[in-house]
């Protein structure tokens, strides 16, 4: 109680409020005021004082409807856990908060944060009733943010640089999002949100696991600066037909796999990728991978429109390369290893009436070395059954 210089209880007038507790500081000339509903609960608190609030504030208080702190500029972890009653609150000098602000707060549908930059884990996570939220200083936030808000459909984030793992999973409503200056990005961004039909973030350069998985809507993706991805990239995006990414360098496991409407691809400055790079893309007609040198196993597993490939400086490959590619006719691997080539050979996806079109100038190709071991594979395994019979 040091530095209360007197404490006055008044009737209010205010409906759902009984009472107000006034506590006067010293040397503070407006106090701070507490709320008191009917059943001795919390529902409103002011104090226009305060700066700087430390962990689990009015954390578990369900019936708080009315929040005054104009001159917040910080805050800890907790901030008004699972709070059921507050509908508005804007915080105008809150800049910094820590983790779980506003976790479960399922009723709140207006939040203004105008001078907020960076914020902890789990920011508003599993909020139901917002709709539209602007974070214009926001520059960097931690897990979880804004994860399960299945009401979301507008969100300014203009500033933001770098966000950590499952950003916006879950989301039901959002269609557009632009991200200027995003950065860099951790796991599971814009995870499992369906109906996303336009993305934008020209700066993006570096994205973890799970990028944009399962994705329903979109068509067109370009990320002109995006150098390094993580597993799992576009995963289950259906209907995307165009993308661009000209400064790709290397990516991880299951890149764009069941896509069932990219056509072309070109990754001029690829490198290295993982494993089931582009697996079961049904429509791809074209692939251009002109800097490639070591690819994983399952590479365009299960194609079944390429009909030529040039990988030029190709020189280190995993198993079941182009296996059940069953249109491919011409394949180049000028600086593949003979070691390496032995790997293809459980690739039958070239068939006899497709020799005759690798080269009419009867030269040997890499293509027709491996149609040529294929054939024979398949000869003495048919041969090796009539003896059994």
């Amino acid at each position: 109680m040091q530095g209360i210089n007197k404490i006055e209880v008044i009737k209010s007038k205010e409906k759902n409020v009984s009472r107000e507790v006034r506590v006067y500081l010293q040397g503070i000339e407006e106090p701070v005021i507490i709320g008191i509903n009917k059943n001795n609960q919390i529902v409103k608190y002011k104090n226009e004082n305060i700066t700087n609030i430390g962990d689990d504030f009015l954390a578990y208080n369900e019936s708080l409807t009315q929040l005054e702190l104009p001159n917040l500029t910080q805050v800890g972890d907790g901030f008004l856990w699972y709070n059921e009653g507050l509908t508005k609150l804007e915080l105008p000098n809150l800049v910094q908060v820590g983790d779980a602000f506003l976790y479960y707060n399922k009723c709140l549908t207006q939040l203004k944060l105008p001078k907020l930059t960076q914020v902890g884990d789990v920011f508003l996570c599993c909020n139901e009733g917002l709709t539209h939220l602007e974070l214009p200083n926001l520059i960097q936030v931690g897990n979880n943010f804004l994860d399960l808000n299945k009401s979301l459909i507008q969100l300014n984030l203009l500033n933001l640089t770098k966000v950590g793992d499952n950003f916006l999973s879950y989301n039901k409503g959002l269609t557009h999002l632009e991200l200027p200056n995003l950065i860099q990005v951790e796991n599971n961004f814009l995870y499992a949100n369906e109906i996303l039909n336009k993305l934008l973030c020209p700066k993006l350069s570096k994205v973890g696991s799970s990028f944009l998985y399962h994705n329903k809507e979109l068509v067109n993706l370009e990320l002109p600066n995006l150098t390094q991805v993580g597993n799992s990239f576009l995963k289950f995006n259906e209907k995307i037909d165009h993308i661009e990414l000209p400064k790709l360098i290397q990516l991880g496991d299951d890149f764009l796999n069941f896509n069932k409407g990219l056509t072309r691809l070109e990754l001029p400055s690829l490198i290295q990728i993982g494993d089931n790079f582009l697996c079961f893309n049904d429509k791809l007609i074209h692939l251009e991978l002109p800097n490639l040198t070591k690819i994983g196993n399952n590479f365009l597993y299960n194609n079944k429109k390429l009909t030529e490939l040039e990988l030029p400086n190709l020189t280190k490959i995993g198993y079941n390369f182009l296996s059940l590619n069953e249109s491919l006719a011409k394949l180049e691997l000028p600086k593949l290893p003979e070691i390496e080539k032995q790997k293809t050979g459980n690739s039958r996806r070239i068939t006899t009436q497709n020799i005759a079109k690798l080269d009419r100038k009867g030269e040997l190709t890499t293509s027709d070395i491996i149609v040529a071991r294929n054939i024979l594979e398949d000869k003495q395994i048919e041969s090796s059954k009539e003896k059994d019979n």
